[in-house]
C-alpha cells in the first residue's frame, strides 16, 4: 500500500489515544492490586514491582494485551476510539507477531528512561551511552 492510500497520524492525536489507553489500564488494574496488596502497594517504600501479583497484573499482562490488540485489531482501545491503526509500513496491511515483538521492545527501552527519571535518575539513556550530561552550573562557580 503506498503512502496515498493512508494518512500518518501526528503526535497530539497518539498522545490523547495513549493517554486513554493509560486511564484503561490503571481503571482495571489498580483495583486489583488494591485487592491483593491493600494501601501498602501505594507506599513510597515500595520497589518497583511490588512483588509476584504486580508484575503479572502490571508487567506481563500488559505486554500480553498490548500485543495480541496489536495483531487482532491493530489498534489499542485508545487507538480505536480515534480511528486509528497499527499498519506495516510497507505493504499497509497488519502487522506480524514479530513486528509486534520488536515495537514493543522499542517501548520498553523508551520507557526505561522515563522509569530511571521517574525514580530519581537524572542521567538520561543518552546520558549513559555518550558519557554526556547537562549541569546546571559549573561546580567550581
Amino acid at each position: 500500500m503506498s503512502e496515498q492510500y493512508y494518512k500518518y497520524a501526528g503526535f497530539w492525536i497518539r498522545a490523547a489515544a495513549t493517554i486513554v489507553d493509560t486511564f484503561l489500564f490503571i481503571l482495571i488494574t489498580v483495583p486489583l492490586l488494591f485487592l491483593i496488596y491493600g494501601w501498602a502497594y501505594f507506599d513510597d517504600t515500595t520497589d518497583i514491582i511490588a512483588g509476584p501479583a504486580d508484575l503479572i497484573i502490571s508487567w506481563i499482562l500488559l505486554i500480553v494485551v498490548i500485543i495480541v490488540l496489536w495483531l487482532k485489531k491493530q489498534a489499542t482501545p485508545g487507538k480505536m476510539l480515534f480511528s486509528l491503526k497499527l499498519v506495516d509500513a510497507k505493504t499497509g496491511r497488519a502487522i506480524s507477531a514479530k513486528q509486534a515483538i520488536i515495537r514493543y521492545l522499542g517501548y520498553i527501552v523508551l520507557r526505561s528512561h522515563f522509569v530511571l527519571a521517574l525514580y530519581g535518575q537524572h542521567l538520561t539513556a543518552k546520558s549513559r551511552v555518550g558519557m554526556t550530561n547537562w549541569p546546571i552550573r559549573s561546580l567550581l562557580e
